[in-house]
């Protein structure tokens, strides 16, 4: 979807509250949908679904107005979705059936589509939520972004700082971690992890005019081959 950055497949971006995930999320939509960079690295352009679940129309159209002058007809926001229990997938075929250019659908926020289920919060559970997506994902060749949350403690290793058991790791294919030293701060760190992609830590910082958020550099971590025997 995006070279070097996001391949094709179900992925989750997660942080703590209010530290820009919402508009990192939308600018990714908008610039995707229209075919331009996201953070410099080329994209594959096509129809974008945004379920903004935790905003409103005017909030959406007010951060767009601040991040671009150029309206996306390959756009389409929604502040409105099923829980999974309810048929989102079966919403989102449909939506596929009508857009089949679509190559982005972004959910914001795992939270509010999850549903109920008497083993919340087992290993199971997770996985079964996004297993569920990623059958979607795998079906239709869509890459799925789903936006979550993380705890406030630690760890040594910061992925996982995603709420949540590691079943939510194992069914996704590749994870995001948005971060600050302080909720203030207009920098912030982008942590990648994946199946088809090499780790790496991207340097951020916010146009806070623009409210976009810009890539300064770009940690990688090469995998070592095997010695020759």
């Amino acid at each position: 979807l995006v070279d070097e950055l996001i391949p094709e497949g179900l992925h989750i971006l997660a942080g703590a509250p209010k530290i820009g995930k919402s508009f990192l999320v939308l600018q990714m939509a908008y610039q995707v949908s229209m075919g331009a960079p996201f953070l410099g690295f080329s994209s594959r352009q096509g129809t974008v679904l945004y379920l903004a679940l935790e905003d409103t129309c005017e909030r959406l159209q007010k951060r767009l107005a601040q991040m671009t002058e150029q309206d996306s007809e390959h756009l389409i926001l929604s502040v409105f979705s099923e829980t999974l229990d309810e048929g989102l997938t079966e919403r989102l075929s449909d939506f596929w059936s009508e857009h089949t250019d679509t190559v982005l659908i972004i959910i914001d926020t795992l939270q509010r589509v999850r549903g109920r289920t008497p083993d919340n919060g087992s290993y199971a559970a997770d996985y079964d939520t996004l297993a569920r997506l990623k059958e979607f994902s795998d079906t239709y060749g869509v890459t799925v972004l789903v936006v979550h949350h993380t705890r406030k403690e630690g760890a040594e290793d910061v992925f996982n700082m995603i709420s949540g058991t590691n079943g939510l790791m194992g069914a996704a294919d590749g994870a995001f971690l948005l971060q600050k030293e302080r909720r203030a701060d207009n920098a912030a760190t982008l942590d990648i992890s994946g199946r088809d992609q090499q780790d790496q830590r991207l340097y951020l910082k916010r146009d806070e005019e623009r409210l976009v958020w810009e890539l300064e550099r770009r940690e990688t971590e090469l995998r070592q081959e095997p010695p020759d025997p």
